[in-house]
């Protein structure tokens, strides 16, 4: 299996971090690469680059700039079902950064809780444990984070093995765009 992980928010402007994933099996993730690029590529409905919060807020200077609403929620619909059709599981988690500021304690910051990101992020990562052992899955699962501006040339991945065996190299597929829809 293969979870990509993204986050959102946590630019000091914004009020809330998000981290969240979405986890397939691997092979799965190549019927969504190519469902994805089709729904891109719709006449009236193309798009190169899902980015939720350029696309909710028609931010100016995006591609998104003048969609009306009834465009942004038949793409959404869209794109929503891909997902829907392709993973497993999701794992969503927002914090209230005012909030985490005010409620958490020193103690907790010292052992690797130390700012809303990282908080974010493991707790995610704690959710994926517990599903994993509720469901009693014992195979690999690939870990896939990603950071930074999605038009920056410096963006990069991340890939990262853990779990109790290995049972394979990284994939090839880096399918971006649809952890960016959370």
């Amino acid at each position: 299996m293969t979870i990509f992980i993204d986050d959102s928010g946590t630019s000091p402007e914004n009020a809330v971090a998000v981290a969240a994933g979405w986890i397939a099996h691997t092979d799965s993730w190549v019927d969504f690469q190519t469902d994805w690029d089709k729904a891109r590529d719709i006449d009236g409905d193309k798009f190169d680059s899902m980015h939720m919060a350029e696309f909710v807020l028609g931010r100016r200077g995006t591609e998104f700039e003048g969609w009306s609403l009834e465009k942004k929620q038949r793409i959404s619909a869209r794109l929503r079902g891909i997902i829907k059709n392709t993973v497993a599981k999701g794992f969503p988690l927002g914090i209230v950064k005012k909030d985490f500021d005010e409620l958490v304690p020193n103690a907790l910051r010292v052992q690797g809780f130390e700012s809303h990101y990282t908080y974010a992020i493991r707790r995610v990562l704690g959710m994926i444990d517990t599903w994993r052992q509720k469901e009693k899955l014992t195979e690999s699962i690939e870990y896939i984070f990603d950071w930074m501006d999605p038009g920056d040339p410096r963006r990069k991945e991340s890939r990262v093995w853990t779990c109790r065996r290995r049972t394979g190299g990284p994939s090839s597929l880096w399918p971006r765009q649809g952890r960016l829809l959370v």
